[in-house]
């Protein structure tokens, strides 16, 4: 397998003898990069202040590292939040329909 920026490319052995084999894999598909400052980031929105948060924490490494712990607080909370975003808080009670054949 050869893992390159634009494609990957699977070689495999033995090949199939027929054309309609299928294949199925998983991948984890990286975020597009946002290019110009008038593009919108490939993220889900709740996940945007995270991303400020995460590069302000970032570059405050390099340019003023007294902040980096506090701006790494901010950061890893705002992460927490978007996560915790995705979960559900409601309960689930799922009765089965009672089916009777021929009646």
């Amino acid at each position: 397998m050869r893992r390159n920026l634009a494609n990957v490319e699977i070689n495999l052995y033995l090949t199939p003898l027929t054309t309609d084999t299928q294949i199925n894999y998983w991948y984890v598909g990286r975020i597009e990069d946002v290019g110009a400052y008038t593009n919108t980031p490939d993220a889900p929105f709740r996940f945007l202040p995270c991303m400020v948060s995460g590069l302000a924490y970032y570059l405050s490494q390099e340019i003023n590292p007294a902040l980096s712990a506090e701006l790494e607080r901010r950061y890893e909370s705002e992460l927490a939040r978007a996560i915790t975003e995705d979960s559900q808080s409601t309960s689930v009670n799922i009765v089965p329909k009672n089916f009777y054949p021929g009646v």
